[in-house]
């Protein structure tokens, strides 16, 4: 919802970029003080981050600013209602990369099964609101859901490659190196007229709730649980998107909405679940 009413006054990089920086603040902050109760210093840690994961840490960077600037370029196009439909086939995205990068949570039929049914509820939708005859929704559509895929890849990347860093520095890793490598495309892009009080308090909403209370929250889910499990929490993106846009931006909601959101969740529900594995010799008969 914030997103949407950003890039109404403001280009989607600058939006990006500018969320980036709000939410980056906060989170060394909160690093800062957390190795300080440890006794450690931030900056020498930081370095030894840097030295000894700089692929890592710099492809951690373009898996989160890229997939924010595609969220807001689609919402050009779309209502943020049906964005946050389509972001949320993050975890469908996330049990495709698994067959592939994720050895503790395998991809098997039932995780297959979800995949395709959640895809064809993203599909069933843009048909439905007549996307797929060359109007500019589709490419809204298209947009987001590749955010979704980089999204999904990012959560993989970080308990994979990064799982050896504090939560909180991965996060204020993500959008500080996301900040840096987008700075000057975002610089071309400033406004001439210093932008309405309701897009600047939208920024600082993104920054500050969506960005460092979000992201904090979301990096110690993923040190926790696994990038299988933290990206269920895209079950809550589409009825509360669809809520908010329809009560505060009074966008359209009809009933092809509602049934494209209960085919893409059920294929959430059945890519998230785990899949039933077999004990071998659980059921052998005893050595004589």
């Amino acid at each position: 919802m914030f997103i949407k009413v950003a890039v109404d006054e403001l280009d989607p990089m600058l939006v990006m970029e500018l969320r980036c920086i709000i939410g980056a603040i906060p989170l060394w902050l909160t690093a800062w003080f957390l190795r300080r109760r440890r006794g450690e210093r931030i900056v020498a840690e930081s370095v030894s981050a840097v030295r000894s994961r700089p692929w890592s840490l710099l492809a951690l960077g373009l898996l989160t600013g890229l997939p924010l600037w595609f969220v807001a370029l689609g919402e050009q196009h779309i209502d943020s209602g049906l964005a946050g439909i389509v972001n949320a086939s993050v975890p469908l995205w996330a049990a495709l990369l698994a067959i592939r990068f994720d050895r503790e949570h395998p991809t098997g039929p039932r995780r297959l099964l979800g995949v395709a049914v959640g895809f064809a509820g993203v599909v069933l939708l843009a048909a439905a609101r007549g996307a797929l005859g060359g109007s500019a929704e589709v490419i809204g559509i298209l947009t987001v859901a590749c955010a979704g895929l980089m999204y999904a890849a990012g959560a993989i990347l970080v308990r994979e490659r990064l799982g050896g860093l504090p939560s909180v520095e991965n996060a204020a890793w993500s959008v500080t190196i996301a900040a840096l490598l987008f700075v000057i495309p975002a610089a071309r892009v400033l406004p001439d007229a210093l932008p309405s009080a309701e897009a600047m308090g939208s920024l600082f909403a993104l920054g500050f709730l969506g960005t460092f209370l979000g992201f904090l929250g979301y990096y110690e889910l993923l040190n926790r649980v696994g990038a299988a499990r933290a990206t269920m929490v895209t079950y809550l993106l589409p009825p509360l998107a669809v809520g908010y846009g329809w009560m505060l931006l009074e966008e359209r909601v009809g009933p092809e909405t509602f049934g494209a959101m209960l085919v893409v969740l059920l294929g959430v529900w059945l890519g998230s679940r785990a899949e039933r594995t077999k004990v071998s010799g659980a059921t052998a008969p005893a050595a004589p």
